[in-house]
C-alpha cells in the first residue's frame, strides 16, 4: 500500500534528484524525488501570495484638484469619502494598502502654533491600520490666511484577526490639530488594497 506524505514546508530543496537507468527499481527510487517535489509544493502553499485586489480613486488629468467630500475641521479623526472595500477575507490574511491623495491645510492668520493635518487608515470598526502617518505641518505666525497643499502618500498593512467579518471597508480618516484649521482632500486620489494569503 502506498503511504501518504503531505510534504514539509520548512524543507525547500534547491534541487530534486532524478532517477537514471542504473538506479534500482525498488520503491525508494521514485520516492526520493517525489518527496522533494512534495516539500517544494508544501513550501509554496505555505507562502503568502496575492489572492484579491480592490481599488478606488479619482483621476485629475487637468490638475483641477476637485475636492472630495466635506472639509475636515475636527481635532478628532473623522471618516472621509475615500474608501476601498474587500470581501471574502479570512483570518490571517494580510492586506497591503497603498495610495496617494492631494491634501490642503488652510490656516487662519494668527501667532505661531503647531498646525497639523493628519491622515490615517482604519479597518471597518475593528482597528487602525498599521501605517506611516502622512501629514501637513505649519508652525509659523501668519498675518493672512494661508493654504498649504501636498500630495500625501498612503502606505499601510493590516492582518485580519480571527473575529473579523469576511467583508471589511478600509476608510481614510483625517483631523486637524488646531481648532479653526481646515483640511480638504482633493483629486487626484488613489487607494489600493492587495490581499495576501497562505493556503
Amino acid at each position: 500500500m502506498p503511504s501518504q506524505y503531505a510534504g514539509d514546508p520548512s524543507n525547500f530543496p534547491a534541487a530534486v534528484q532524478i532517477p537514471v537507468n542504473t538506479d534500482g527499481t525498488d520503491a525508494v527510487t521514485p520516492a526520493v524525488p517525489l518527496e522533494g517535489i512534495a516539500d517544494r509544493t508544501a513550501g509554496l502553499a505555505a507562502d503568502m501570495h496575492p489572492v484579491a485586489f480592490a481599488s478606488a480613486g479619482v483621476d485629475d488629468p487637468s490638475s483641477a484638484h476637485a475636492q472630495q467630500g466635506s472639509n475636515v475641521t475636527s481635532t478628532s479623526y473623522v471618516n472621509t469619502t475615500i474608501v476601498v472595500a474587500l470581501s471574502d477575507l479570512r483570518a490571517g490574511d494580510r492586506v497591503k494598502l497603498t495610495g496617494t491623495v492631494w491634501a490642503k491645510l488652510t490656516v487662519p492668520a494668527g501667532p505661531p502654533v503647531n498646525h497639523r493635518a493628519i491622515l490615517r487608515l482604519v479597518a471597518g470598526t475593528i482597528a487602525t491600520v498599521n501605517n506611516a502617518i502622512p501629514e501637513i505641518t505649519w508652525d509659523d505666525a501668519d498675518v493672512v490666511t494661508r493654504t498649504f497643499a501636498r500630495l500625501l502618500t498612503l502606505d499601510g498593512f493590516f492582518v485580519v484577526p480571527n473575529a473579523a467579518p469576511p467583508s471589511i471597508t478600509f476608510t481614510l480618516q483625517g483631523k486637524v490639530t488646531v481648532a479653526g484649521d481646515t483640511l480638504a482632500l482633493c483629486a487626484p486620489v488613489a487607494l489600493t488594497a492587495l490581499v495576501y494569503r497562505s493556503n
